[in-house]
């Protein structure tokens, strides 16, 4: 809804639109996703310049907050909640903290999440940082991409981490 759209940055103090960069890891579809991105949002008066530094440089500018919305993507699920919520939104977590949040009702229902051991307590605090992150709106999440893990029969032992990445330590290929 571009009205809608444009009704509600003129509210937010942006009448004329606004100007952002936009840092994004220099992978496809990574960068696709951000040049549709930046095709919609131009049609309600935001400009975004898309930052795409090869890896290395791209830890640095996280870490130096310079950058307005940072595009990532995360591999779900995960074999347990904590191993998301743990990592991105937990007191404790650094590294994946992109927004920066600093909100202890956040922290505190991560924490029970990861201390309670009956699973329904589990659920019921995971479902209350569902319900924090929803509405504080922390991270805008677009869309969601299933992974499809394919191989060759002959390859024998293939195993995939709690991320989602292959193992292949112990893989061989079978003549």
């Amino acid at each position: 809804d571009l009205e809608e759209s444009r009704r509600l940055l003129a509210e937010a103090g942006f009448p004329n639109g606004l100007k952002l960069s936009m840092l994004i890891n220099q992978r496809d579809p990574d960068t696709l996703v951000a040049q549709v991105l930046q095709q919609q949002l131009a049609e309600v008066g935001i400009e975004v310049e898309i930052d795409a530094p090869d890896r290395s440089g791209l830890s640095a500018i996280l870490a130096a907050d310079q950058w307005d919305v940072f595009q990532g993507r995360v591999n779900v699920p995960r074999a347990d909640p904590d191993h998301m919520y743990g990592l991105t939104y937990g007191r404790t977590a650094t590294s994946q903290n992109f927004a920066r949040i600093k909100d202890d009702e956040l922290f505190d229902e991560v924490d029970a999440g990861r201390m309670a051991v009956v699973q329904s307590e589990r659920k019921a605090h995971y479902l209350r940082v569902q319900n924090i992150l929803h509405d504080k709106s922390y991270y805008a999440f677009m869309f969601f991409r299933e992974v499809r893990h394919v191989a060759r029969k002959e390859l024998k032992n293939l195993t995939v981490d709690v991320g989602g990445a292959w193992d292949l330590a112990q893989v061989w290929l079978e003549a």
